[in-house]
């Protein structure tokens, strides 16, 4: 068995810590690249899970700065495109009023536009280049760039021709993100109506559709999504979100009895979730709405 070097036995121990102990990761990736020949080729690879390592351990300062300072000189593939969307979200959830954050913003937004551009650049990085484009501009108040941003997005996912359910689920959920950023939740309810006809037996595209027909306010057809999501044996979770979210819609028409024999239900069929940590969650929810 071939011997590790150190700066790749740097490498894997910092991958088997990230999960649960970043700031060990963090300090294992530095560890490989400090003792890194110039040519070493993984260098790509250690810079980007770097990133990825301060994101998770919330130094967003230094893990903006990283990923630009990486990434600008890094091969044009799916590794740039994955630190550049790191160090973005770095960008979002740092203190967008702080000096460095607009510092870095004005060198990562350039590099993420520039990933977006490429066709190495994969789907679930270019959701995320997005979604980040969006936030930082609405952080700047500015509504017209993530509108044009939101726009792109949606452009480019409804030029999917999805080829099986799976694909078709992820591409909807990116919808979804899309608006809960910022948009006209009518923008999207045709695809996702057409998903829930193609899915017949999914529950989810039911949902998807009752809480983006709520957000729009058309209240009656929120409810009618939910009903049909019932009737898709959505088992003790998906009955548990249903009824929660017709509840929700119930309040906001002002009809508080049958709110509350939804919320009653949804209780009901919580119970029922075998994941613990699920299950609790959901029932302090729906326990909290009900004292309310």
């Amino acid at each position: 068995m071939k011997r590790l070097s150190p700066s790749d036995a740097a490498l894997a121990r910092g991958d088997a810590l990230l999960a649960q102990k970043p700031a060990d990761a963090v300090a294992a990736y530095q560890h490989a690249l400090k003792f890194a020949p110039a040519a070493w080729p993984r260098r790509d690879l250690a810079e980007a899970s770097l990133v990825t390592a301060l994101e998770s351990n919330h130094q967003y300062r230094e893990c903006a700065h990283t990923a630009a300072t990486s990434a600008a000189a890094m091969k044009r593939d799916s590794t740039f495109a994955r630190t550049v969307m790191a160090g973005m979200w770095c960008l979002v959830d740092g203190d967008t009023a702080l000096p460095w954050v607009k510092e870095q913003a004005a060198k990562l937004e350039p590099l993420a536009k520039e990933a977006l551009s490429l066709t190495t650049t994969v789907r679930d990085h270019r959701d995320g280049l997005y979604r980040s484009l969006m936030m930082l501009s609405l952080a700047r108040h500015d509504k017209t760039a993530a509108q044009i941003w939101g726009d792109r997005w949606l452009a480019e996912l409804d030029a999917i021709q999805p080829r099986s359910d799976e694909e078709r689920t992820a591409l909807d959920i990116a919808r979804v993100e899309n608006i809960e950023v910022y948009g006209d939740p009518k923008r999207i309810l045709p695809a996702l109506s057409a998903s829930e006809r193609a899915m017949p037996h999914s529950w989810n595209a039911s949902l998807r559709v009752a809480q983006m027909e709520r957000d729009a306010k058309d209240y009656d057809a929120a409810i009618a999504a939910c009903d049909r999501g019932l009737h898709r044996t959505p088992g003790p979770l998906g009955q548990s979100w249903l009824l929660q979210t017709k509840a929700d819609v119930l309040m906001k028409k002002g009809q508080t009895a049958d709110a509350r024999r939804a919320l009653e239900n949804a209780l009901a069929a919580a119970q029922g979730i075998p994941l613990g940590r699920t299950r609790d969650s959901n029932l302090k929810r729906i326990q909290d709405a009900l004292a309310k």
